[in-house]
């Protein structure tokens, strides 16, 4: 069982620290050598590969445009407020039980989305594709940018669910632990209540004894 945990344990660990740049790279690197030999008429270079992803990317890209702007847009508000979240952190708010190594590890992957859409953003609104004559390395940078965003927001989202799934169980514990301590500390007061009432009741007794022996001195005087 401890074997099987620690092969998915280090298989999080690459999805989460390698996974997005490995894929990139070697996409781009597949892309860009196939386009090379392809222009200096290599028979290695496939032809197929090349005039379809020029067709289909930039039917995407000038097609879709507006929506993929429209989604980088989107997250990165849901990254701002994320961040606004955490920089208002409560003690008994849901975040405060994450344990380090996990809030940081959340806090080092939302701000490279938030880079990545960011980037994409800003590159998408100030660049433009040539539906007819497009530039091959443009849709290749084009795609490193869509990709890698969104690359980041899955490893965002899979990493906060693993995270909270992992931490929240923890959270109910501390919530169990402090019912019960609450119910000791309401004993305790009760009990500590009782002794004082019972203490006061007998500082009463004591005091109306003194002023009827007081009393009956003086009766008998």
């Amino acid at each position: 069982m401890k074997q099987k945990d620690s092969k998915i344990e280090k298989s999080l660990v690459f999805f989460e620290d390698y996974f997005i740049t490995a894929s990139i790279t070697l996409l781009a690197l597949f892309l860009g050598i196939n386009h090379f030999l392809i222009i200096n008429s290599n028979p290695i270079g496939i032809p197929f590969i090349d005039t379809y992803f020029v067709d289909k990317f930039k039917n995407l890209l000038t097609s879709e445009d507006g929506t993929l702007i429209s989604i980088a847009s989107i997250f990165i508000g849901i990254y701002f407020t994320v961040f606004t979240l955490f920089s208002n952190i409560k003690v008994d708010s849901t975040f405060s039980i994450l344990e380090q190594e996990n809030f940081e590890k959340l806090l080092k992957y939302i701000r490279n989305a938030f880079i990545g859409a960011f980037i994409y953003l800003v590159f998408a609104l100030f660049t433009s594709v040539d539906p007819k004559n497009p530039d091959f390395t443009l849709l290749v940078l084009t795609l490193i940018l869509l990709l890698y965003m969104l690359l980041s927001a899955l490893r965002f989202g899979i990493v906060i669910y693993i995270i909270f799934n992992t931490d929240i169980k923890k959270y109910y514990e501390l919530i169990e632990l402090e019912k019960v301590k609450q119910k000791e500390r309401d004993q305790l007061f009760i009990r500590l209540k009782n002794f004082l009432d019972s203490e006061e009741k007998k500082r009463w007794e004591d005091y109306h004894k003194n002023i009827a022996s007081k009393f009956d001195k003086e009766k008998d005087g």
